[in-house]
C-alpha cells in the first residue's frame, strides 16, 4: 500500500511538470505570435496586447505583456514607451533574476532607446541602453534575439556617425547568428547594414559581397528592404562606372515598386535620381533629364533638401555634357550649395559635375578646387576605412582567440574521458593479470601519466603566452589611432603591417632572434613618437651569426623594449635611448636591453596593466620552460636599474640569457 502511494505521488509530479511545460510552451508561442504582429504593423496587435495584460495569470506574465505594450508605443510615442519600460525594469529590480525575466528586461532596455535618442542627441544614453539589453539577453532563455539586439545597437552607432563601432556590432550579430545555427536569410537586416556601411567606406569588394548575398534572398525580405537593397546596390555599381548593371537593378526596383504604396514614397524619386545618373554615364541625356524632372517634382513636394541638391548636381552634369554651359551656370547659381549637404555621395557628385563644368569653361582654378574637395572626401573615407580594417583585425583576433580557447576546452574534456576509459581498462587488467603483468601495466600507466603531465605543461605555457598579443594590440592601437582627421594614412599602414606581423609571430612558439628583432624594428618605427625629445634606437651584436643561430620565445624581446619605451621613456623631453646588445656568454646568447629612462619602479609597473602582464608572462613562461627542461641549460631573466656613482638612477637594464638552439 505504501509503495502504491509513492508511485501515485511520483506520477502526479510527472503529470504536473508535463502540464507546466505545455503551458509555458503555449505562452511563448502566443507571445512571439503577437510580437510578430506588432512588427508587421497589424492593426489588431495593440488590442491583443491589452487583452493579454488584463488576463495575465501572475506578475511574470503581466510584466511580460507590458514589454509588448512598450513595443507598441515605441512606434509612435517614444516617451510613453520609456515610461512603460521603466515599470518593467522596476519589477525586475525588485525580484530575483531568472532567465525568463532577463529576456523581458532586455526588451525593456531596447524600447528605452527611442526616448534616449530624443533627449540625448549625442547618443551615449541610447548606446548604454543597447549594451545593457545585450548583457541581459545573454543571460536569458531567449538568446535567439541576440542578433536583433546587436543590429539595434549598431543602428544607434550609425546614427551617431560612429561607423567603426556600428560595423563591430553588426559583425557581432552575424557571429552570434552563426553560433546559434540561424540561417543567414533570417538576418538580412545585418547584411543590409554591413553592405551599406562598406559602400560608404569605399570598400567596394566587401560591399558587393554582401549585396550579392542579399540578392540571393531578396524574395524572403520585407518589401521596403528589398527596394532599399536594390537601390544601394545600384548606387555602388554607378560609383564603379558599371552603369549598365546599375540600370538592371533599378529597373527591377521600379517593377517591384510600381502599383504599391512605395510608389508614392521617397523611394520613387530616389530610384529616379539613380536612373538619371546611370543614363548620364551612358550618354543618354534625354532619358536622364526625363527621370530628373520626375524626381524633382516629388522631392519638392516632400520638402527634401538633399534630394533637390542631388538633382541640381546631376542637372549641371547633363547640361555640361550636352555643351549647354550657360544653362549649367544658371543651374549652379540657383538653389542651395550641395557642398553643405551631410550626404557624402551628394558632395562627391557635385564636386565631380562642377569640376567637369569648370574644365569646359577653362576655369582651371575652380576645377582644381573641385578636384581637391573630391580628393579630400575620398581621403577621409579611406582613413575611416583603414580604422575599420584595424578594428576588423582586432575583432577577428578576439574571435580566433575564443575559438582556440573552446578548442582547448574540448581537447581537455576529451583527454579526461580518455583517461577515465584507460583507468577502467587498467583496473580490469590489474584484476585479471598475474604479478608480472600487473607490474608491466603499472609501468605503462605511469609513463602515460608523465606524458599527460608534459602535455598539460605545454598547454599551460601556450595559454600563458596567448595573453601577449591582445595586450600588445591594445597598447599600440590606443597610442596610434589618429586623433585628427587631417593625419596622413602612412602611420596607419605601418600600424596594419605591424599588427599582421604580430599575428604571424603569435602563431609560433619560438622564432629566430633575427625575426624577433625585425619585429621590434617595426614596433619602434610605429611607437617612436611617444618620446617627445626623440628616440635613438640601436642594435649591436658581437657576432651576426648569433641572430640566426639563437631561438627565442616569440615577443619576449618586444615586451622588454615596450617596457623600456612605455614605462621608461614616454613623455621624456630629452633624447631617449634604447640600445640592444647581443653577445655570447658561456655558450649561451645574452640579450641586453638598456635605456636612459626613469628606471624600474615595481610599484609603478604593477599598477600599469600592460607592464605587469608583460613581465609576468615572461617570468611565467621561463618558469614553465625551465621546469620542462630541468636537465638542460636554464633560461634566465633579470631587470635592474642603472645608477651613477652618486647612486642616482639614470636608466634601466633588462638581461635575457637564452640557451643554445639545439637545447630549445
Amino acid at each position: 500500500m505504501k509503495h502504491a502511494k509513492l508511485i501515485a505521488v511520483a506520477c502526479a509530479c510527472l503529470i504536473g511538470a508535463s502540464c507546466g511545460q505545455q503551458e509555458e510552451r503555449a505562452f511563448r508561442e502566443e507571445y512571439y505570435r503577437v510580437s510578430d504582429s506588432i512588427v508587421a504593423g497589424a492593426p489588431s496587435a495593440r488590442a491583443l496586447v491589452e487583452k493579454h495584460i488584463a488576463e495575465a495569470k501572475d506578475s511574470d506574465e503581466y510584466y511580460a505583456w507590458l514589454t509588448q505594450r512598450s513595443r507598441c508605443l515605441s512606434i509612435a510615442n517614444a516617451d510613453s514607451a520609456n515610461i512603460v519600460a521603466d515599470q518593467v525594469l522596476d519589477f525586475m529590480r525588485r525580484h530575483e533574476p531568472t532567465p525568463r525575466r532577463k529576456a523581458y528586461e532586455a526588451s525593456a532596455w531596447i524600447y528605452k532607446i527611442g526616448a534616449a535618442m530624443a533627449h540625448d542627441p549625442a547618443g551615449d544614453s541610447a548606446v548604454a541602453c543597447g549594451e545593457r539589453s545585450y548583457r541581459a539577453i545573454t543571460e536569458s532563455d531567449n538568446e535567439r534575439r541576440l542578433p536583433e539586439v546587436c543590429a539595434t545597437v549598431g543602428n544607434v552607432e550609425m546614427a551617431r556617425g560612429r561607423l567603426v563601432d556600428a560595423a563591430r556590432w553588426y559583425r557581432r550579430g552575424l557571429v552570434k547568428a552563426d553560433s546559434l545555427g540561424q540561417p543567414r536569410s533570417k538576418n538580412y537586416n545585418l547584411l543590409y547594414q554591413l553592405s551599406t556601411l562598406y559602400m560608404y567606406m569605399g570598400d567596394d569588394d566587401k560591399a558587393e559581397e554582401y549585396f550579392k548575398e542579399l540578392e540571393s534572398m531578396l524574395d524572403s525580405m520585407p518589401p521596403q528592404l528589398q527596394l532599399m537593397s536594390l537601390n544601394n546596390y545600384a548606387t555602388l555599381l554607378n560609383l564603379g562606372d558599371r552603369s549598365d548593371e546599375a540600370l538592371g537593378k533599378l529597373r527591377l526596383m521600379d517593377a517591384k515598386m510600381s502599383g504599391t504604396p512605395f510608389d508614392a514614397s521617397l523611394l520613387r524619386p530616389i530610384c529616379d535620381v539613380n536612373m538619371a545618373e546611370s543614363y548620364l554615364h551612358l550618354d543618354n541625356l534625354a532619358k536622364a533629364s526625363e527621370r530628373l524632372d520626375s524626381a524633382e517634382r516629388l522631392f519638392a513636394a516632400a520638402g527634401s533638401a538633399d534630394g533637390l541638391m542631388n538633382v541640381k548636381a546631376l542637372r549641371v552634369g547633363i547640361a555640361t555634357k550636352g555643351g549647354r554651359l550657360d544653362e549649367a551656370a544658371r543651374t549652379m547659381a540657383a538653389g542651395g550649395d550641395p557642398n553643405m549637404s551631410n550626404d557624402v555621395s551628394i558632395r562627391q557628385t557635385w564636386a565631380k559635375t562642377a569640376g567637369e563644368y569648370y574644365l569646359k569653361r577653362g576655369d582651371y582654378r575652380n576645377a582644381f578646387l573641385c578636384q581637391q574637395r573630391y580628393a579630400k572626401t575620398n581621403d577621409s573615407i579611406s582613413r575611416a576605412n583603414a580604422r575599420m580594417q584595424a578594428a576588423d583585425l582586432q575583432e577577428q583576433y578576439k574571435t580566433d582567440s575564443l575559438a582556440m580557447s573552446n578548442q582547448v576546452l574540448r581537447r581537455e574534456k576529451a583527454e579526461q574521458q580518455t583517461q577515465t576509459i584507460v583507468g577502467v581498462v587498467v583496473a580490469l587488467a590489474l584484476i585479471a593479470l598475474l604479478g608480472m603483468a600487473l607490474a608491466l601495466k603499472s609501468i605503462s600507466w605511469k609513463r602515460r601519466r608523465l606524458q599527460g603531465e608534459m602535455e598539460n605543461m605545454k598547454l599551460r605555457l601556450g595559454m600563458a603566452r596567448s595573453y601577449i598579443s591582445p595586450y600588445f594590440i591594445f597598447n599600440v592601437l590606443s597610442s596610434q589611432m589618429p586623433k585628427d582627421a587631417n593625419e596622413q594614412s602612412e602611420p596607419m599602414m605601418k600600424l596594419v603591417s605591424l599588427l599582421r606581423s604580430n599575428i604571424d609571430n603569435a602563431r609560433k612558439t619560438n622564432i629566430t632572434l633575427r625575426e624577433e628583432l625585425d619585429f621590434v624594428d617595426k614596433y619602434i618605427d610605429v611607437q617612436r613618437n611617444i618620446v617627445e625629445g626623440g628616440l635613438d634606437y640601436s642594435v649591436r651584436t658581437t657576432d651576426d651569426r648569433l641572430l640566426d643561430q639563437t631561438i627565442v620565445p616569440s615577443m619576449f624581446v618586444q615586451i622588454l623594449v615596450e617596457n623600456a619605451l612605455i614605462h621608461g621613456l614616454r613623455g621624456k623631453k630629452e633624447l631617449g635611448r634604447i640600445a640592444i646588445t647581443v653577445s655570447e656568454s658561456d655558450g649561451c646568447t645574452l640579450v641586453t636591453i638598456e635605456d636612459n629612462g626613469r628606471g624600474f619602479d615595481a610599484t609603478r609597473i604593477t599598477s600599469a596593466e600592460g607592464g605587469r602582464v608583460g613581465l609576468a608572462i615572461i617570468r611565467k613562461s621561463i618558469a614553465v620552460l625551465n621546469e620542462e627542461n630541468k636537465w638542460k641549460t636554464p633560461m634566465r631573466f633579470r631587470i635592474e636599474n642603472i645608477a651613477d656613482a652618486d647612486g642616482s638612477i639614470k636608466g634601466c637594464r633588462s638581461m635575457l640569457l637564452l640557451p643554445p638552439r639545439k637545447q630549445l
